[in-house]
């Protein structure tokens, strides 16, 4: 399984069960955490909004512009 340090952010592999993970490069052993694959839900919607309210300011320009 892939693991990320929250310290320096090196990626390292190790296994489930392994309850001793220390990072090869700055040998911390807390903030060792797994790689997600998807970011989580909430940031997803957030992106969704940001790009529905980044439409309608530029569609509400042209229309302000041309009208």
């Amino acid at each position: 399984m892939r693991y990320v340090c929250s310290n320096c952010h090196t990626p390292l592999d190790a296994e489930p069960t392994d309850e001793h993970k220390v990072c090869p490069r700055c040998k911390a052993e807390a903030g060792i955490e797994p790689v997600k694959d998807k970011p989580p839900m909430a940031m997803q919607l957030f992106g969704i909004v940001l790009l529905v309210a980044a439409v309608a300011t530029v569609g509400g320009s042209l229309l302000g512009l041309t009208g």
